[in-house]
């Protein structure tokens, strides 16, 4: 298992919070469409879950409507922002 490095926990989380809240949804919402936990909506949202399962954040960022292409975009681009 690969743990993330809290900028990259912080990232993920602000990509799936951005797709949650264009697709106009709570967060229990969209842990009922991705069949997983609320409260793990809120730990990835909030850059807390360290180790999330690749499995998990797929069924989120598709429960969003969204592509994971576009959810690795997203997520390199606020990492390269950081960076600079």
């Amino acid at each position: 298992m690969v743990r993330l490095h809290p900028r990259e926990s912080r990232a993920i989380g602000a990509v799936l919070s951005g797709f949650r809240s264009e697709a106009k949804l709570t967060q229990e919402e969209l842990a009922d469409l991705a069949g997983v936990r609320r409260n793990l909506i809120g730990s990835i949202e909030t850059g807390r879950a360290r180790n999330p399962k690749y499995a998990s954040i797929r069924r989120v960022v598709q429960a969003c409507k969204r592509s994971m292409g576009e959810f690795e975009e997203r997520v390199d681009k606020l990492l390269a922002a950081e960076v600079t």
